[in-house]
């Protein structure tokens, strides 16, 4: 409340408030950035879901997910998005059309980057590692709910040299990110 009237009372004063660049968000661009100069793709997954199919958590994810695509297309860099359940397939894809579109590159737009792996927890986690491993990812970004695939996928990632970030609102996965 307090934090209220002292914005409210500076701006009155016509003062100039900060805001603070979020550290995520530059690492975004860096890890973008990395993998333009590197030539390699970049790994894009929005978790298992905490009940399956399509939820809050999951769109949430793929909203992050949707930034980094439109910042990939514009430096041309190539993002591998594994799906996990197969409802969010048609709207991942959407999604990730709509963002080739939105920066004007609908014709850059490939289908096959959007991949249904499986919706069984540790084959989907093996089915990502393997994928991270292949195609030599300089970045992973593990954003949505996560149990303990999330541990494979981020080992696989560290591996083989690729920024990570990663992001989730289960608190039991957190340090395993870190």
């Amino acid at each position: 409340f307090s934090l209220c009237i002292v914005a409210m009372i500076l701006v009155a004063r016509k003062r100039d408030l900060f805001i603070r660049r979020i550290q995520g968000l530059s690492a975004i661009e860096e890890a973008v950035g990395r993998a333009t100069e590197m030539g390699r793709p970049m790994i894009c997954c929005t978790g298992l879901g905490v009940e399956g199919g399509v939820e809050i958590v999951t769109l949430q994810a793929l909203a992050i997910v949707s930034h980094i695509i439109r910042t990939s297309v514009r430096f041309a860099t190539r993002a591998i998005l594994p799906v996990y359940d197969p409802q969010m397939l048609p709207v991942t894809e959407e999604a990730v059309r709509e963002a080739y579109t939105l920066e004007g590159r609908p014709d850059s737009f490939n289908s096959e980057d959007i991949r249904f792996l499986t919706n069984r927890q540790f084959a989907f986690a093996a089915s990502v590692a393997g994928l991270i491993a292949r195609e030599k990812a300089a970045a992973t970004f593990l954003f949505g709910y996560y149990y303990a695939e999330a541990l494979i996928m981020a080992e696989t990632g560290q591996q083989v040299g690729a920024i990570q970030i990663a992001g989730t609102p289960a608190t039991t996965q957190i340090p395993f990110f870190i």
